[in-house]
């Protein structure tokens, strides 16, 4: 059977030069039924250019631009409500894909069936070092998305479930990929980590991630304010202390104390910890 077509998006915004390698890795894939959709979110730079050649070589590539920049996620809904594909995922600008990232997807998303949605692990790469994130292989069940996100930045998953539940929040300031999860979680049923490190991210530059925000306490708020009525005691303290951990990286044995859960001590101990490594 002919493989279903894939589309993948990508929003991009003044940052042609790792634009470059975001596309590369897409047209360099072993699944090779891919529409690649670059939503342009008010470039100035040459961004237009280059995609105006790839247009020309590849006609798997299609170009969407705003004139003035409306924000991330406002790039990637353009981008979701114009795809054909069966399937669709998204990859930031300023990261990549292995080269097997879509097969085993598709592959998964197949052979498993029952999942609304299938994940994997994330290569970091920072300055200083590179580490791993969600590599676990693992079920995603809805309710563990009221606590944290499991799931990373991107998934795969039916392109008409993404447009059933409206895409991305263009409202929230930050956690827009999370909020979108736990959406379509609720709405279709858990999903699959594979937990195989397919998708790297790249914190070595100094740009402004697509996908990150300097406005996540507020995004917090609004999230704790939309699930309020679905959010259990310990969801809220979860959440709560998951901004501290993840954004402010200190949490105060008195915040430790108000916010008293497993999954909130194991954070504490954590931080902890490695602030005594770096004291050493």
């Amino acid at each position: 059977m002919e493989d279903e077509l894939v589309s993948v998006y990508i929003p991009t915004h003044n940052r042609c030069h790792m634009l470059r390698r975001a596309v590369e890795s897409v047209l360099g894939q072993t699944y090779k039924n891919i529409e690649i959709i670059v939503s342009d979110d008010g470039s100035n730079d040459s961004t237009e250019e280059y995609v105006t050649d790839l247009l020309k070589k590849y006609p798997n590539i299609f170009y969407i631009k705003s004139d003035i920049p409306q924000g991330a996620c406002a790039a990637r809904n353009r981008a979701i409500f114009s795809a054909k594909g069966i399937y669709i995922t998204g990859l930031d600008d300023d990261d990549e894909f292995t080269p097997d990232r879509i097969e085993k997807l598709v592959t998964a998303y197949k052979k498993y069936g029952k999942y609304s949605f299938i994940s994997t692990g994330v290569k970091i790469l920072d300055k200083n070092s590179i580490s791993a994130g969600y590599a676990k292989p693992k079920i995603i069940k809805p309710e563990m998305l009221f606590n944290e996100n499991v799931i990373g930045n991107q998934v795969l998953t039916k392109t008409e479930l993404m447009t059933s539940i409206g895409g991305f929040d263009e409202e929230l300031p930050a956690w827009q990929d999370y909020e979108c999860w736990i959406r379509l979680s609720h709405a279709f049923g858990e999903g699959y980590n594979l937990g195989e490190l397919t998708y790297i991210m790249h914190l070595e530059h100094d740009l402004p991630r697509v996908s990150r925000s300097n406005n996540a306490k507020k995004a917090l708020e609004l999230i704790l304010d939309k699930y309020q009525e679905k959010l259990t005691p310990s969801n809220i303290k979860n959440l709560k202390v998951n901004y501290l951990y993840n954004y402010v990286k200190i949490i105060t044995f008195k915040e430790l104390v108000l916010n008293l859960t497993v999954l909130n001590l194991m954070r504490y101990s954590k931080l902890f910890i490695r602030k005594i490594i770096r004291k050493k």
